[in-house]
């Protein structure tokens, strides 16, 4: 039985560069979404004077997140984010404990 993961990530523009991170991150979420493992993948913008952009997504498994991990365009990002981001994307998993 596979075991659904979830995923909630964090990242923080640079002064000014919140506009040219969020076009970044909305490539990986369309190109996401198309992943066979991907369950769901959501971008959200906080306050924006924090220019604090959280995503929310699941996965069928592991390695399913491992295989998008592999991805061009995953990795793409990470290099472009780099100039872009105060700090690397941090990315907290989730496995359900219960199931009702």
């Amino acid at each position: 039985m596979l075991q659904t993961l979830f995923g909630v990530g964090k990242i923080e523009a640079k002064p000014g560069n919140a506009e040219d991170l969020e076009s970044a991150l909305l490539e990986v979420v369309l190109e996401s979404r198309k992943e066979p493992g991907n369950l769901h993948f959501d971008l959200y913008r906080g306050d924006p004077t924090t220019d604090l952009f959280i995503i929310e997504q699941s996965w069928v498994s592991l390695s399913a997140l491992q295989a998008h991990f592999a991805t061009e365009y995953v990795r793409r990002f990470i290099s472009r984010a780099e100039s872009l981001a105060v700090a690397p994307l941090e990315l907290t998993t989730l496995s359900a404990v219960n199931r009702v």
